[in-house]
């Protein structure tokens, strides 16, 4: 999960608000997913695995039958994986992750997932240590209701993921360790790693071993 800035309201959502309508079945998905695609970068505003168009759907952060009234709302709409991914994000917090208080869950266009959350190179997501009691309570809630850290798939894929720069990032520190780099050269090759990350599936996890790793591992 990642900071994500909001852009504009869609002209079309907006529209069909003001008519009153009450049905999701009139909402423009089209125009919805051209602003989430602009404001996600095509990625799950959740667990950050790529979306596809046929393994998606556009997820209520506070969901339709317990809030009606902000089914066309513009800040309660994100698009999550689905369909064959049912046992986390979205889809798992409106049937499995239930009862659950939104006030306690991250939301990504608010709070910065990385206050709350640490990545560790096993794949898995924790509560970001040495923080207050609720934003250590409002992490673990989100790693709960989204099911981040029990869904085989998700965790598979992002341990995968994280292997391929695991060795990269001992590599790095070693050299650090062993006095082959001064501590600026490490700062240099870290940040072009780092800048190397924009825009690849899982990158606040892949940016976490990078950062972290010489205290957060396994």
């Amino acid at each position: 999960m990642k900071r994500l800035t909001r852009p504009d309201e869609p002209t079309a959502l907006k529209m069909i608000r003001d008519k009153g309508s009450r049905s999701w079945k009139e909402a423009p998905r089209a125009d919805i997913w051209k602003a989430l695609d602009e404001m996600q970068n095509k990625f799950c505003a959740y667990c950050e695995r790529q979306l596809s168009d046929n393994k998606k759907h556009i997820e209520h952060f506070q969901s339709r039958s317990i809030s009606p009234n902000l089914t066309f709302i513009w800040n309660n709409l994100f698009g999550s994986c689905g369909k064959d991914s049912w046992d986390s994000c979205g889809i798992f917090k409106d049937t499995k992750g239930r009862p659950y208080d939104h006030n306690k869950l991250i939301k990504p266009d608010q709070d910065n997932p990385r206050e709350y959350l640490l990545f560790l190179t096993n794949g898995l997501v924790v509560p970001r240590p040495k923080t207050s009691p609720s934003t250590s309570e409002k992490a673990a809630t989100t790693i709960k209701v989204f099911n981040l850290n029990a869904a085989p798939r998700l965790v598979g894929a992002r341990r995968e993921a994280l292997r391929s720069s695991v060795n990269t990032v001992q590599e790095i520190y070693e050299w650090r360790e062993s006095g082959e780099i001064d501590e600026d050269t490490f700062d240099e090759i870290i940040q072009e790693e780092l800048e190397s990350l924009e825009g690849r599936e899982f990158e606040t996890a892949l940016r976490d071993i990078f950062e972290y790793n010489s205290i957060y591992g396994e």
